[in-house]
């Protein structure tokens, strides 16, 4: 959807310049949503990642890694973050707090896709054998700002990717049992 691909840090108010089919399809969406007579609220999510979501984990696991550089933003949130996101946007409408018409649905931290990885790799302890030089396609590359959800009182269960994909690898059992 956006146009950055440099690392950029980008809002709600950052321009959309998607040249991609799919880009162009949601941004019509956003609009006919915005359009429409009845209110409507819409959230971008990142990345998102949880049970059942798990295809990076799946690559660290095959021992492969995203390269230092050139250096790749990931933004992520996970599933349950999705949907607390959604029922609190929910209760504020109901409190008759006022929303804004778009929020980035993206967690407390982005971070370059090896640190991501690197980080899963020590969880798992898998040495990597391969460096992925282009693991997501380079346009990819943006920092998610997600000021605008945090300042609705919105609290993430997971801030960042490190608490989030603990839990998906500690549920998902991914994680060898510790020895007594």
């Amino acid at each position: 959807m956006y146009g950055q691909q440099e690392g950029e840090v980008v809002s709600e108010e950052s321009p959309t310049e998607s040249t991609s089919f799919s880009g162009k399809l949601m941004c019509a969406a956003e609009q006919a949503l915005l359009n429409h007579p009845l209110p409507g609220t819409v959230v971008r999510f990142s990345g998102i990642y949880g049970p059942g979501r798990d295809r990076l984990i799946h690559q660290v696991i095959e021992g492969r890694i995203a390269a230092v550089t050139p250096v790749i933003y990931s933004n992520r949130i996970h599933r349950d973050d999705c949907t607390g996101i959604l029922a609190h946007l929910i209760r504020c409408q109901e409190k008759g707090a006022p929303l804004a018409d778009l929020y980035l649905g993206s967690d407390c931290e982005p971070v370059t896709m090896h640190n991501v990885m690197a980080w899963l790799a020590k969880q798992l302890k898998v040495e990597s054998t391969e460096t992925m030089q282009s693991p997501l396609r380079r346009r990819t590359s943006k920092r998610c700002d997600n000021s605008r959800i945090l300042e609705t009182g919105y609290q993430f269960r997971y801030p960042s990717y490190q608490e989030g994909y603990a839990q998906v690898l500690k549920e998902g059992g991914f994680l060898a049992p510790q020895k007594a």
